[in-house]
């Protein structure tokens, strides 16, 4: 089922909108923005964005998920 046209495109929708709102400061939304980064959801894979938003989210919003995950990646 994930490789439907329409589930790609619903993925693809839900990047472009987490991106959207991360740059506009939500801090969840840059959370789940690298978590889009690292698993190649919505987007190429590429772990260096993934890192870097889990840093703002984890410095900027005190995201304790995003700390964790921050952590693992060193």
């Amino acid at each position: 089922m994930n490789g439907t046209p329409g589930v790609q495109k619903d993925k693809k929708k839900a990047f472009d909108l987490l991106l959207t709102t991360s740059k506009e400061g939500n801090n969840d939304a840059r959370y789940y923005l690298a978590i889009c980064y690292m698993e190649g959801m919505g987007t190429r894979k590429d772990e260096k964005k993934a890192f870097n938003w889990y840093f703002e989210s984890a410095y900027n919003g005190c995201h304790a998920l995003a700390q964790s995950r921050l952590g693992y990646c060193y």
